[in-house]
């Protein structure tokens, strides 16, 4: 009871059921903003969920041959269908390792969204960006795996059939073209 004579606590609970109503929109029979609608790029987040398996070809050093590796991964939708979760598993250099994909459709700035994260490494890596004839281009700064440093980037992602997708990734430096560092091919497993 201590807390209900605090008057902080009294108004921050009508607030709470107010955002509360808010945000549930149309669960609650209320209308809900169009900013806070799911969108058709979020529907086509969803072809993205399933199993999958991988062969990734990483290029160490330029001129070199690539490092091959293979995995699984998995995607759902999470949070009402707003955002796909991908769980990557697999190993490089000889150590298993997770990474974890967040993609979602920001509604207001009209892009694309991905943060990045993997259990080697504390930094998470984020991007934006846009869908073109197909292909959806997200650039942004993540650490670089030989320095440390924060670097920029940029990954596309195109579909090569029903079950399949193409994952590249390139590594933007200040003068001269974009640097092919990764090309992961995903299949559906069966």
């Amino acid at each position: 009871m201590a807390a209900m004579k605090n008057p902080k606590t009294l108004l921050a609970l009508p607030l709470a059921l107010l955002l509360g109503a808010a945000l549930a929109g149309d669960d609650a029979g209320m209308p809900m903003p169009e900013w806070m609608r799911k969108t058709k790029e979020h529907d086509g987040l969803a072809r993205y969920a399933g199993e999958w398996t991988y062969t990734a070809r990483h290029f160490m050093q330029p001129g070199a041959p690539a490092m091959e590796t293979t995995g699984t991964s998995a995607g759902e939708m999470v949070l009402k269908g707003n955002y796909l979760r991908y769980e990557i598993r697999g190993s490089f250099g000889g150590m298993d390792w997770v990474g974890i994909w967040h993609l979602g459709f920001d509604t207001v700035k009209k892009e694309y969204v991905g943060i990045w994260m993997d259990d080697h490494n504390p930094v998470p890596s984020m991007s934006r960006g846009v869908e073109k004839d197909g292909v959806l281009t997200l650039e942004g700064e993540g650490p670089d795996p030989q320095t440390g440093r924060l670097a920029r980037s940029r990954m596309t992602l195109r579909w090569t059939g029903d079950d399949s997708f193409l994952l590249e990734g390139f590594r933007l430096v200040d003068k001269g073209a974009p640097v092919k560092n990764t090309e992961i091919e995903y299949r559906k497993a069966k």
